[in-house]
């Protein structure tokens, strides 16, 4: 009975220190951006769906956001399940920017996905501090 007690009290510390609730980023874990924070989200989606715009790409405007998740492998991997807007007609789609705010050139790759139409992909520089806060 008391080394179930120790480990109560273990758990509970844990939970009292924060631990338990701001779990540090690992390697390959995904983290899903709650409602707060997807609008700053948004913002970096959109800049980075303009420069895809400049560069000759296709013109997207973000609709609305479902999800939006990080994950931490070589490098920055933000997800994003949106509905875009192309031309006259909204789209379900999966956009994806990878970013490596290590490396010294900072390029961003950006990948847009519509359904069954084929990848858009592109690499920019990137000028966006946002990579480097989360």
């Amino acid at each position: 009975m008391e080394p179930l007690c120790l480990v109560g009290l273990l758990c509970l510390g844990f939970v009292g220190l924060g631990v338990a609730d701001e779990p540090a980023p690992v390697p390959g874990g995904v983290y899903r951006f709650e409602d707060d924070c997807k609008e700053e989200a948004k913002g970096l989606l959109d800049s980075s769906l303009a420069k895809l715009a400049r560069k000759d790409g296709p013109t997207y405007k973000t609709v609305s956001l479902a999800t939006v998740t990080r994950e931490l492998e070589a490098g920055n991997l933000f997800t994003y399940e949106v509905e875009l807007e192309h031309g006259a007609e909204n789209k379900q789609c999966i956009v994806r920017l990878l970013n490596q705010p290590w490396r010294e050139e900072k390029v961003t790759k950006i990948q847009v996905k519509c359904g069954e139409e084929e990848e858009v992909a592109h690499n920019f520089i990137s000028e966006e501090s946002y990579f480097e806060r989360y």
